[in-house]
């Protein structure tokens, strides 16, 4: 069951700081969770069933408990007056009954768990080196040359500017020529614009085509942090340690598949660090990173 949250957290509202506490999240009593159809605002309740065909049914294993279990990964699906096909009318007038277990509840607000492409707070956006996961950020600088620096004009503001034909491009602890570190424990650190942000999924892109494939950003890790600069940011929890999708895409601007992040966390501030890339080069270079939660 959901617990009343007591953290408190920061949120950017009309580009001032504000400090608010969290309302408690209601607990569905067990039991209690019905399926309806045919049903209007003040109107008698249908109840619905389970069942892969006919009007008034929802689908096997697809019930509206699944609203309240805490998984994106499942779904209340309910079809409705329609028995089959696609038209307007089928899944409307469908919906669900619950009891709240909390003497004397008060419903202030309500959201369904959809995920959108998150929208980056303007300046937040710096470029590392040198950093690893759980350790201290080290800020990377442009230059054309010497280590701790990304290329001219290729900053990681590049991730976020819709644009595949532009890229971040990170040479990390290598003076020069190509070899096997080049770029490796670079990244970014981003702040998310929305309040109380919980990142569900992203995609990375690969560079140009003026960028080798050999420079594609294969393996990350993804942590998070409640802090609203960089320099807050000193303690960090790692949610995510893998593939960036890019390993099978050798397509120049190109979008990988998406990468779930398997128990995400509400955090206003992510560190996306690289830990591995394609083969020996000169540098780490990818076009776009898009941010999806709730």
């Amino acid at each position: 069951m959901l617990k009343p949250d007591p953290r408190r957290f920061f949120c950017k509202i009309c580009g001032l700081l504000q400090r608010i506490s969290l309302p408690s999240f209601l607990d569905v009593q067990p039991d209690t969770i019905y399926g309806v159809w045919k049903t209007f605002a003040r109107g008698i309740s249908t109840l619905a069933i389970e069942s892969n065909s006919g009007a008034g049914a929802y689908l096997v294993g697809q019930s509206p408990n699944k609203l309240f279990d805490g998984s994106l990964s499942t779904k209340y699906a309910s079809r409705g007056n329609s028995s089959s096909g696609t038209n307007a009318y089928a899944g409307l007038n469908t919906g669900f009954y619950m009891t709240i277990a909390q003497c004397q509840p008060v419903l202030i607000g309500f959201r369904f768990d959809s995920t959108s492409l998150f929208v980056v707070q303007s300046g937040s956006v710096q470029a590392l080196w040198n950093t690893v996961a759980g350790g201290a950020s080290t800020i990377a600088t442009e230059d054309s040359t010497g280590v701790g620096t990304y290329a001219i004009n290729q900053s990681p503001d590049n991730l976020f500017d819709n644009n595949t034909s532009t890229k971040y491009m990170s040479r990390g602890s290598s003076t020069s020529g190509t070899n096997v570190y080049a770029g490796l424990n670079t990244g970014f650190y981003v702040t998310i614009a929305q309040c109380q942000p919980t990142l569900v999924k992203f995609r990375f892109a690969t560079a140009a085509n003026a960028s080798s494939p050999n420079r594609d950003p294969t393996n990350i890790t993804v942590e998070g942090a409640n802090c609203d600069t960089l320099v807050n940011c000193t303690t960090w929890s790692i949610i995510y340690a893998g593939s960036t999708g890019l390993e099978n895409v050798l397509g120049r601007s190109t979008y990988g598949p998406f990468q779930n992040i398997s128990s995400p966390h509400t955090f206003t501030s992510y560190r996306f660090l690289v830990t591995a890339k394609r083969n020996t080069s000169d540098y780490v270079a990818y076009s776009e990173v898009e941010l999806y939660g709730y």
